[in-house]
């Protein structure tokens, strides 16, 4: 739990002026929802599908971060512990979702930090 907790705040001290926030990800993330059942009106929209790209790149960009750490440094080192088996990115997409949808209060926060969290809450190590 204290590496979760410095983790978090390292990540905390990164945050750029124009930081991508829990309501961003919420809206990018939430695309897949109609582009996750193959609603043909979302792939006609550009601006939908670059959200959407936005959305699981953010995402898998974080957990390829971690499975790197556990590479790198074993499991011990991790942020979180998702299965050996592996993740999709469309699981990754609904843990997250899930996540801001149940912490309404915490969604103006980094989406990094959200992302971190959600994916403690679903993979304690």
């Amino acid at each position: 739990m204290r590496s979760l907790a410095a983790a978090l705040f390292l990540l905390s001290l990164m945050t750029p002026a124009c930081a991508y926030t829990g309501i961003d990800l919420m809206r990018d993330c939430a695309l897949y929802e109609s582009i996750g059942k193959h609603d043909q009106r979302a792939f006609s929209d550009p601006v939908k599908v670059m959200a959407f790209g936005r959305c699981s790149g953010y995402l898998q960009g974080i957990h390829d971060t971690n499975q790197l750490i556990i590479g790198l440094k074993g499991r011990q080192s991790a942020l979180y512990c998702s299965p050996e088996s592996g993740l999709q990115t469309e699981q990754l997409i609904l843990i997250v979702l899930d996540h801001l949808k149940r912490n309404p209060g915490k969604i103006h926060e980094s989406a990094r930090i959200n992302v971190v969290v959600a994916m403690v809450k679903a993979f304690p190590c």
